[in-house]
């Protein structure tokens, strides 16, 4: 067990540091000489004193024995006891007396203690012998009673001869054996409390740098988690200043850094941000757990959701189930793959058909995002293009081409017949019949130098190219295309009316697009209009407000109406895309697609927007503004 201790105390004492071992060693040496120092000091007063007192009380016995001597020397027995007892009794620090005769007898002793006798006797004998040898004053100090005394021993010569001696006891002022304990206790309390006043130094020095750590260690801690305006907000004092000084400059600066660090983030981000949301495309940017880090307006008018509340949300939350069946395993697939590899950028295309509302078909490409410091996947950056018009496009062009090469085989597929027989009965038909066979041919030429005409005027109006425009005067205009038509409308007992605004005179516009615009409006309404209906294209004057609201500009609305059989209202904004025919699903009526097309470039062209309006069994109608030159007095 002591050597289990004694292990435990070498190591204590191994484990504590140079330093403090030192400041130990010093703290005891610099306790024990002033402890020593401390002792001898009080020594050295205790002897002095006790000199002091000796050289008194010498000189008091000297003066009493002078006056004793003749006294004793001329009294008898009676006298000298009366004597005795009288200086015993007139004197209060006398605690005994006693006097011995030449043989060392008890003369007489006060008071008369049994119990002390005997050793006065003894001490008085031995006291006496001794001064037998030299006939000096004897003085020591002893306890009587518990109370500490001086044993005063005087012999008493007459002529030189001894006559007998006295003992005395007398009470003294210093208490020798307190002084020696005290001496002992004062230098004891002095070497203690130099080590308990250092420990409290070294304690509360201790406290007061335990608590600068402390302080410095929360700060360090408030630094790690990314709070850069901690502070060490403690005096400049001590050993620990400089430290503190330094420290709290420090910080300043790591957050002068992130201050400016993250503004340049900020910056940095705000331009990306911006250069992303001017693309085309929409673009989702998600962290590893598929949850929306970024994602710009385009993707959010694509997908139909909400910006508010968007960030930190799941992808597959805002996507129908039939989605995230096609979509997930995809990207479940690339951040499974990618998380525990070296970096390298994976790319994934997946084609989505969105059949809501607003059916959309939109293209995602997935992508991998790695940090390429670390090599850690850090998420997947999704770009969705909407193919949507492409994919109607497409389709559109397929129904173009299967409509043209119709339009295109028909005609064709009469010349020939015509032709043929023309070339193999030609001496067994008649004028007449020859001349049917040619008329025949040359409407079939006609379609087809129209079909081709439409597609040439529709990739001539996509390019380029620029138009004059013309001062052109409705009322000669408007009645020469219903002019135009009339036999037609005749055909099919159609009435075909105008009525336009006595104020007009000229617009401005380009001549023969204008006319153009009118004969496919037109026609398309006699296509699609039954019989005994009415068609109406009327002119009249409106008032438009520019922005600066400093000159009021007059335009002319233009409006084509007819009673034939509508179009539906999910149809009516695709009617004027091209190759689009939406009379009913099996394409009875003859056409391309390209008349309303062509008629919406055209309008374009003047700087103006077509509109429709349209009901079902009640008709529809087309209008468009044109900028009024000049109006009729």
């Amino acid at each position: 067990m002591i050597m289990h201790i004694l292990q435990c105390l070498r190591k204590k004492f191994h484990d504590i540091n140079y330093q403090t071992r030192l400041m130990a060693l010093i703290t005891l040496i610099i306790s024990l000489i002033i402890s020593s120092i401390t002792f001898d000091v009080f020594l050295a007063i205790q002897q002095d004193f006790i000199w002091t007192n000796n050289c008194l009380s010498e000189d008091l016995i000297a003066l009493l024995i002078s006056k004793l001597s003749f006294m004793i020397h001329r009294s008898n027995e009676i006298e000298i006891n009366k004597l005795f007892e009288d200086i015993y009794l007139d004197i209060a620090s006398i605690r005994y007396l006693t006097f011995l005769d030449s043989h060392g007898f008890i003369y007489c002793d006060f008071p008369e203690y049994h119990c002390k006798i005997k050793y006065f006797i003894e001490t008085g004998s031995t006291l006496f012998n001794c001064r037998d040898m030299d006939c000096i004053s004897i003085i020591r100090y002893s306890l009587f009673f518990n109370d500490q005394i001086a044993d005063i021993s005087i012999p008493i010569l007459i002529d030189g001869n001894k006559i007998g001696s006295l003992e005395l006891g007398l009470n003294i002022n210093l208490n020798l054996f307190s002084w020696s304990k005290l001496i002992g206790y004062l230098s004891i309390i002095i070497f203690v409390s130099i080590w308990i006043t250092g420990i409290i130094l070294v304690l509360f020095n201790s406290i007061n740098i335990l608590g600068s750590i402390y302080a410095l260690r929360i700060c360090i801690q408030s630094i790690a988690d990314g709070n850069f305006s901690a502070r060490v907000d403690l005096p400049a004092q001590g050993y620990l200043a400089n430290l503190i000084i330094s420290f709290n400059d420090m910080v300043e600066c790591l957050e002068f850094y992130e201050k400016k660090n993250i503004e340049q983030l900020t910056l940095e981000k705000s331009k990306l941000e911006t250069l992303i949301s001017l693309i085309a495309d929409g673009a989702i940017l998600l962290d590893q757990e598929l949850r929306i880090i970024f994602i710009n307006q385009v993707a959010l008018k694509t997908l139909n959701i909400f910006k508010h509340g968007i960030i930190g949300t799941y992808i597959y939350d805002h996507f129908p189930r039939y989605i995230n069946e096609q979509f997930l395993p995809i990207l479940n697939s690339m951040i499974g793959e990618n998380s525990h590899k070296q970096y390298r950028t994976d790319t994934d295309c997946l084609l989505l058909k969105f059949n809501n509302q607003n059916s959309k078909t939109l293209r995602f490409v997935l992508t991998t995002v790695f940090d390429q410091d670390r090599s850690v996947l850090t998420g997947v950056a999704i770009i969705i293009e909407d193919l949507t018009q492409e994919v109607k496009l497409n389709e559109a062009k397929a129904q173009f081409i299967s409509n043209v090469s119709h339009e295109l085989r028909t005609p064709l597929f009469n010349i020939k017949s015509f032709l043929e027989t023309l070339y193999e009965y030609n001496d067994s038909l008649s004028e007449i019949e020859k001349m049917d066979f040619l008329d025949i041919a040359n409407q079939e030429t006609q379609r087809l130098t129209l079909l081709v005409n439409d597609v040439l005027d529709l990739s001539r109006l996509e390019s380029d190219f620029q138009y004059i425009s013309d001062a052109i005067i409705l009322s000669e205009i408007i009645p020469s295309i219903i002019q135009t038509s009339q036999l037609r409308a005749k055909h099919q007992q159609v009435i075909l009316l105008h009525r336009i605004c006595s104020s007009i005179f000229k617009i401005e516009a380009y001549y023969n697009l204008f006319i153009q615009v009118l004969s496919n409006l037109l026609d398309n309404s006699l296509k699609f209009i039954q019989v005994g209906g009415q068609i109406v294209i009327k002119a009249y004057l409106i008032t438009a407000c520019p922005m600066n609201k400093k000159s009021i500009l007059h335009k002319v609305r233009i409006q084509i109406i007819d009673e034939g059989m509508g179009i539906k209202t999910g149809d009516q904004s695709r009617i004027f895309d091209r190759f689009v025919r939406v009379e009913n699903n099996i394409h009875i009526l003859e056409g391309t697609g390209l008349g309303l097309s062509i008629v919406k470039n055209i309008i374009e062209k003047h700087k103006s927007t077509i509109f429709v309006h349209s009901e079902i069994g009640v008709g529809s109608c087309f209008w468009f503004d044109l900028l009024l030159l000049e109006k009729k007095n």
